[in-house]
């Protein structure tokens, strides 16, 4: 039977094989202990000299191998705790798998193994939990030969591994403590295929790696290979959840000579960004980052588009952004994109957080200037019931003064009977004559993600 056909064996598998080898011969020693008849095996004592209380844990490509007087009993694989009590004196409860290398009783360390005993076993260790410790501590210990010898065995399984969750950590350890030359290596091996590039870049393991990797880079030549890889198949990494950090960081840690065709790419496809979860995100930071002509550029993209934007679910958190920057310059042309277009943004679930946003932050002129189309509109009655009109009208309250206060408290006045057999107008009415609670829009604060 093969290694690979005895691993699929389940438990109740194992105890029939172990039954007709048992069969077979009917005196095999195990140790100082023996194999008696019938299904029931006979542990040995713990009390024996061979006994090894600390068994090493083993990865899940391991194999046990048992010769008992020179019969072997083949190679299985136990799949569960439910082989303790055959095995409890090799059993250890952190791993259920033991080692292809492993003396019966006397398990070998592969923290001893030397680079020509782990020579073709390399991917597959990084890929097991206790064989990547095993890797990186050789890898910090190793000379520069060493670590070229293991770099040119992982190299081409490079994408394969920072996918991985363990083989991520020892590649991360590749990028800290090679050289220059075998980093560039490196990340020609991980850039020479865009598809494989992305797949990184898509993993929750991969993104890390990459990010470790991006902290590491030494050289121009390095930085130029990474961003080249990247700028192509921004829109794509900034869309997704685990690329959207590879992006962030390159915006963030690099200088703009570096980011420049990056951010163009970004500007160029700002509306499809712009409106993703990950995307907005990207965006914001990529503003934040950014400087001189391209901040422009991205912000005058953002401006155009600012009405479908604010009505969108993740395009109304980049214009609260904008607003946020409080350059005057840009709240200017901001209103006069939104400018006669108040009264339904007010009565849309996500453009009246931008509406809100700009009443509170803009300061006394443009806030009244808002509030004055509001009143102006043949409408203005339906935002004090409306489900998220309501809260512009609060917000407004709590900011107007003097006339325009007076305005709006008319407005409210007039339309009080209606206002108080309906939910939202109530939740006006309250706001306003409540003398234990001062004016807030509690909305606004409270569902900000």
């Amino acid at each position: 039977m093969s290694y690979r056909a005895q691993e699929r064996m389940n438990n109740a598998d194992f105890l029939r094989a172990y039954s007709r080898m048992y069969g077979a011969q009917q005196n095999l020693n195990v140790g100082p202990g023996q194999l008696t008849p019938g299904p029931d095996i006979l542990v040995p004592p713990p009390s024996q000299s061979w006994y090894n209380s600390n068994t090493e844990v083993y990865s899940e490509d391991d194999y046990l191998g048992f010769n008992y007087n020179g019969y072997n009993v083949g190679s299985f694989l136990p799949s569960t705790a439910s082989v303790l009590p055959i095995m409890p004196w090799v059993y250890d409860y952190s791993n259920t798998y033991l080692s292809r290398n492993l003396n019966f009783g006397a398990p070998n360390s592969r923290d001893n193994m030397g680079n020509n005993e782990l020579r073709g076993k390399m991917v597959a260790l990084a890929k097991d939990q206790q064989g990547s410790k095993m890797l990186q501590a050789k890898l910090e210990k190793g000379n520069k030969e060493e670590i070229e010898g293991m770099l040119n065995e992982l190299i081409d399984s490079v994408g394969d591994l920072m996918k991985n969750q363990s083989g991520s950590y020892v590649i991360q350890k590749l990028f800290v403590l090679c050289n220059e030359e075998q980093r560039t290596s490196v990340i020609q091996a991980i850039t020479r295929n865009t598809h494989q590039f992305i797949g990184i870049c898509f993993s929750q393991h991969g993104a890390r790696a990459m990010q470790k990797l991006l902290d590491n880079l030494s050289t121009p030549q390095q930085r130029s290979l990474i961003l080249s890889a990247i700028t192509p198949v921004a829109v794509a990494l900034a869309n997704d959840q685990s690329g959207q950090h590879v992006i962030q960081y390159c915006v963030k840690t690099f200088s703009i000579e570096y980011t420049r065709h990056l951010l163009n790419e970004i500007a160029n496809n700002c509306f499809a960004i712009a409106t993703q979860k990950s995307g907005c995100c990207v965006l914001q930071s990529c503003v934040e980052s950014s400087r001189g002509e391209l901040r422009d550029r991205l912000i005058a993209e953002i401006l155009t588009n600012a009405v479908q934007l604010s009505e969108d679910q993740y395009g109304n958190y980049v214009v609260q952004h904008l607003v946020g920057l409080k350059l005057p310059r840009v709240t200017e042309t901001l209103l006069d994109r939104l400018q006669g277009n108040f009264v339904t943004l007010s009565c849309n679930k996500y453009a009246s957080n931008v509406v809100e946003k700009i009443i509170l932050e803009s300061g006394e002129e443009h806030c009244t200037r808002i509030i004055s189309e509001l009143l102006r509109s043949s409408s203005a009655s339906m935002l004090l019931v409306d489900p998220y009109g309501n809260f512009v009208i609060q917000t407004a309250l709590q900011i107007s003064k003097g006339h325009v206060f007076n305005a709006l408290y008319n407005l409210i006045y007039v339309n009080s009977a209606s206002m108080q057999s309906n939910l939202y107008g109530k939740k006006i009415l309250d706001r306003l004559f409540s003398k234990k609670e001062p004016l807030y829009s509690t909305r606004f604060h409270k569902r900000q993600v």
